[in-house]
């Protein structure tokens, strides 16, 4: 489309590379090929020269950057071109996205045309290929206070904070992403991650490269499950050789949890029920499986270096009654009662809550657990994105295995 005069050389289709760094000039030049799904903004006129090099930059007015995310969504149309080589048409491509909006506490997901967002410094704007969803996305749909304590502000809201896809545009200051890196991350957590979108403004430190070969939707499902997983075993300081018990092992976070911890030479015993009893040996590895429906787990082990708790309430109480002295105790659901944790403390135990946050570092570790194999996370159900409020009522039913996946 910038192609120039007739004399120019055969330059489609575009992209641009920076001529020096993008902090230095947020300038590019011409090059190699366009990157494919990219939306976004108005891109204001460009002339080029007869050796198609670029005399007036294009300027995004969604980043407010010289960048080429949009260049994929320009009008495949030929530009006025004057004697000189030099076009003078001003083309512009969408502004807009789809995204799920929630405007009241309780409220049903809203698919809505919205502004494609803006990104800040430090940020880069992705085009998602796939997402994941969580436990937490219904509970801040319908609770106000969690919305309030997690998020900040009130409805609307755009749920959402595990996403895979394509870099599509660089914000200043960022230099370890370039535009067509393919990433996953969980964004913004606590905070407001947006993730329900076509396209998601993140922190580029809050993301990593997807391994060579993923895919998307493998990706989307390793983020915030399987960050929750990492990092709470890394307050329990779970090692070779760690005694590890794991509740609904065949869930998001514990599926991981299983894996994770057998990766560290652990010995793990889980918790499912007894239909998910292969799964959880077979398929993840546990040592010793516990059917919860038909044992009380404090009858069956003891002596723990580290549990993993997602349930809480009486079950906090249990765990911490199975758990060594020296030992910990992670809960998910939420800081545990005053008395639970003089109850703790009497046995010599650290139990306490655990609030996974965004982490670029983690992230590269879960990718790198995922390029070794080491890691599989297991995909209970796949959605299209104009299916996305079934996928959430789906994984309210409690009693998916694995992740609940949705495809952009």
């Amino acid at each position: 489309l910038f192609g120039g005069g007739p004399a120019s050389p055969q330059p489609n289709p575009l992209t641009f590379e920076p001529m020096l760094s993008l902090r230095q000039t947020g300038a590019f030049r011409q090059t190699a090929a366009s990157p494919d799904g990219a939306e976004g903004a108005r891109v204001r006129s460009c002339h080029t020269t007869r050796a198609g090099r670029i005399t007036t930059l294009p300027t995004c007015a969604t980043t407010s950057l010289r960048c080429n995310h949009h260049i994929g969504q320009l009008p495949a149309r030929k530009p006025f071109v004057t004697r000189g080589g030099r076009s003078t048409r001003r083309t512009r491509c969408s502004m807009s996205m789809q995204a799920y909006i929630v405007e009241q506490e309780c409220g049903d997901l809203l698919r809505k045309e919205v502004p494609v967002p803006p990104i800040q410094n430090g940020e880069v704007l992705v085009a998602v290929k796939a997402l994941s969803v969580n436990p937490i996305d219904f509970k801040v749909k319908d609770a106000a206070g969690l919305l309030e304590m997690l998020c900040g502000g009130s409805y609307p809201i755009t749920l959402g904070w595990d996403i895979a896809g394509d870099v599509v545009a660089v914000g200043k200051d960022v230099t370890q992403l370039s535009v067509g890196d393919k990433v996953f991350g969980m964004v913004n957590f606590p905070g407001r991650g947006n993730a329900y979108a076509e396209q998601v403004a993140a922190p580029a430190d809050q993301l990593a490269l997807m391994p060579e070969g993923a895919s998307y939707e493998t990706c989307a499902a390793a983020t915030l499950a399987a960050l929750t997983a990492l990092q709470a075993l890394d307050k329990g300081g779970v090692t070779s050789g760690s005694k590890v018990l794991i509740h609904a092992a065949s869930g998001g976070v514990g599926h991981f949890a299983v894996q994770m911890a057998k990766q560290r030479g652990a010995h793990v015993a889980a918790t499912s029920s007894a239909k998910n009893k292969a799964f959880v040996v077979d398929t993840l590895g546990a040592d010793e499986h516990i059917d919860y429906r038909q044992q009380a787990f404090e009858d069956v082990v003891s002596e723990m270096d580290f549990v993993l708790d997602p349930l809480g309430g009486d079950n906090l109480d249990k765990c911490i009654s199975v758990t060594k002295r020296g030992g910990c105790v992670v809960s998910l659901p939420g800081p545990p009662a005053e008395a639970t944790l003089e109850r703790a403390k009497e046995a010599g135990v650290d139990a306490g809550f655990l609030l996974v946050k965004s982490s670029g570092d983690d992230m590269r570790s879960v990718s790198e657990l995922l390029a070794s194999g080491a890691l599989k996370p297991h995909v209970a159900r796949t959605f299209a994105f104009a299916d996305l409020p079934a996928a959430l009522t789906e994984l309210a039913g409690g009693r998916s295995v694995g992740k609940v996946i949705v495809t952009v």
